[in-house]
């Protein structure tokens, strides 16, 4: 595996971890097992999270929020 792929692979699970604490704190009624990460970039690049809550399909991006000053040294 690439060092790209492996790079990637993390953000994913990242990502999974991030939403799966969400839906805890939210109480969302996300339909079990319906949630998916899109493994491959595309053009426009898909959400970040896909999956169905009460039947219908819903869509996330997920973002880091850092203070300006922070922002700003990087």
């Amino acid at each position: 595996m690439s060092r790209m792929n492996k790079s990637y692979e993390q953000k994913k699970a990242w990502e999974k971890e991030i939403f799966s604490r969400f839906v805890l704190a939210s109480g969302l009624a996300v339909d079990a097992g319906s949630v998916s990460l899109p493994l491959e970039d595309g053009v426009p690049p898909p959400p970040d999270v896909r999956c169905l809550i009460g039947g219908k399909p819903y869509f996330f991006e997920l973002a880091e929020v850092v203070p300006t000053e922070q922002a700003e040294a990087l």
